[in-house]
């Protein structure tokens, strides 16, 4: 199979059906079955059965799909590869994010950036930590602005602030007197906990672990939330409290939610991470500094009104 017939095999697949897969190659319905037809023709074996509601995977495209996405995996990364040569003779800062950081500080930084240096082309995208990790080892990110980086072989972490949590609950959850909210607080309370594989997840898990679940007076009911938006949308339903970093915290509706600051011993870094032997540039060095003004000039993310 050619690359393009492969392309074509995993968006019908991926898709479940001809007309879909078409829009989303940007191709007509006819020329897509067309080529289809063909590939199957070349391989001498059927990759859909045709039913009355529309195409079946057979089992040998099952047994061929997973290799197929590794290959459109690849293309993906030689597609990046070949836009950051394509724009090497000019000025490119490749930047990543956490998703929380790049809609809240993390945008306003690019802009107080951009606005001086219209001539530095800026490649954006969000990952998560582990992602970030092998983005910055395979150097197809220059610098990532991260939670709670930890040190790794062959990376250098560059500080940038110290934060706190918050809590979060569904609007009127709180008497109005109170102000701040202490993990004690969280004990017979039904919690949304954020997902160990998240950095903070894991600070705060320990702790809501050792002082509220091992008292025995933990809420009949525990959330894992893999996002900190998603555990800002369940605790704007009443699906439980939820404890979040400050600058996530900046984006939950007023509306819906009661936020007030965690009143414990308990903070976490931000911090940019480049290779090692990463020389940050003069346009580098500005950006994080707009990075470090906004991570650390904020006030305090919301208040109990």
């Amino acid at each position: 199979m050619r690359t393009r017939q492969i392309e074509i095999f995993h968006a019908i697949y991926t898709a479940g059906s001809i007309s879909q897969a078409a829009a989303v190659l940007n191709v007509s319905q006819p020329a897509l079955s067309k080529s289809l037809r063909l590939t199957e023709e070349q391989l001498g074996f059927a990759l859909f059965e045709r039913r009355a509601q529309g195409l079946v995977p057979t089992r040998k495209a099952d047994e061929l799909y997973e290799s197929a996405s590794r290959v459109m995996g690849e293309l993906e990364h030689f597609r990046v590869a070949l836009r950051n040569v394509a724009l090497r003779d000019k000025a490119l800062i490749r930047i990543a994010m956490a998703p929380s950081i790049a809609l809240s500080v993390g945008a306003d930084a690019i802009a107080a950036f951009a606005e001086t240096h219209e001539q530095v082309n800026i490649y954006l995208e969000t990952l998560h930590y582990d992602e970030v990790v092998a983005a910055i080892r395979n150097e197809t990110i220059d610098i990532a602005v991260v939670y709670h980086p930890r040190h790794r072989r062959g990376l250098r972490i560059v500080p940038l602030a110290t934060a706190r949590f918050v809590c979060l609950s569904r609007k009127g959850h709180w008497p109005s007197s109170k102000q701040t909210v202490q993990l004690g607080d969280l004990k017979g309370q039904p919690l949304i906990q954020l997902s160990a594989e998240a950095p903070l997840g894991r600070i705060l898990n320990s702790q809501i672990d050792a002082r509220v679940v091992a008292s025995g007076k933990a809420g009949a009911r525990t959330i894992i939330a893999n996002t900190y938006y998603l555990a800002q949308s369940m605790a704007a339903r009443g699906l439980g409290l939820a404890v979040v970093d400050e600058y996530s915290a900046r984006e939950a509706s007023s509306d819906a939610v009661d936020c007030l600051p965690l009143d414990e011993e308990l903070s976490f870094t931000v911090g940019a991470i480049v290779r090692e032997e990463h020389s940050l540039s003069p346009e580098e060095s500005l950006l994080i500094e707009h990075f470090t003004t906004r991570l650390n000039g904020l006030e305090a993310p919301c208040r109990k009104s």
